[in-house]
């Protein structure tokens, strides 16, 4: 099987990755020239123009999968390959089964805090914040942020404690009815949440859903998947590093990653 892909379907092309053994993907990191699954069934292949100098826009890529007789070799659970620009589905498996979705509930979490924040805003970490399951992006009790840096800590390095700093200072189940209701409006019907983090089984999807909200990011807001690709954001008092999976070595593949004893492994990108 050979597919061709341009990087407009890249975006699409973990759009949701519902249950993930990210190991056992054949075409796993396509931030690599080559990338080759680890029993060499299938590889993908970065071609780049010599004479475009624009690696991001003019890269394209062959997905090759050497038995003949079958497809992807892809262990998730559920999962949906599109093109994000014009909706086409590409291949899916399970994609209107719900799964739990862990931390790819923060792609909506960022959503909701954009909607509703003014760039100046700014709350004061409490003790509520930092009694959440998690440390990642080390906040410090009683010491006071802007809404806008929390974005970078929720999405580069998947902190709960962020996620619920945004949560508390919109009053939580407020938030928490608006990540509903705007999930309500993309006409995700099997969408649910009950935590701005992910820790709750309950913050639940499909591939199919998912795959809306990335479509609407994508057009709507480019600037939270743009965060997603830097390595690294600095703020007078902290230093937060991009853990995403999908960071290519030039960083131009964007996306969140989860985890979740209920959800295992989740993506989208």
């Amino acid at each position: 099987m050979r597919k061709f892909l341009n990087t407009k379907i890249l975006w699409g092309i973990f759009s949701v990755a519902i249950g993930i053994s990210l190991a056992n993907i054949a075409f796993s990191f396509l931030g690599e020239r080559i990338a080759e699954s680890q029993n060499n069934e299938a590889s993908v292949i970065q071609i780049i123009s010599p004479e475009e100098n624009d690696k991001a826009t003019q890269a394209k890529y062959y997905y090759v999968n050497k038995d003949t007789n079958g497809g992807p070799k892809v262990s998730a659970k559920a999962y949906l390959i599109g093109d994000i620009d014009t909706g086409e589905i590409i291949l899916s498996k399970n994609q209107d089964q719900k799964f739990p979705i862990a931390s790819t509930s923060k792609l909506m979490t960022a959503l909701i805090a954009t909607e509703i924040n003014s760039s100046e805003n700014i709350t004061q970490i409490n003790k509520k914040v930092l009694s959440t399951k998690g440390t990642n992006g080390e906040l410090r009790l009683g010491e006071k942020i802007k809404i806008s840096d929390l974005l970078y800590p929720l999405l580069l390095e998947s902190s709960n404690d962020a996620a619920e700093a945004l949560a508390f200072y919109f009053g939580r189940e407020s938030f928490i009815s608006k990540m509903n209701q705007q999930a309500e409006k993309l006409k995700m019907s099997s969408t649910s949440y009950e935590d701005p983090s992910g820790l709750s089984s309950n913050n639940q999807s499909t591939a199919s859903d998912m795959f809306k909200l990335t479509g609407y990011l994508n057009q709507q807001k480019p600037d939270l998947f743009k965060i997603t690709t830097k390595r690294s954001y600095s703020n007078k008092k902290h230093s937060w590093s991009n853990i995403s999976q999908f960071l290519g070595k030039d960083g131009y593949f964007g996306g969140k990653s989860g985890y979740t004893d209920a959800a295992k492994q989740t993506a989208i990108s």
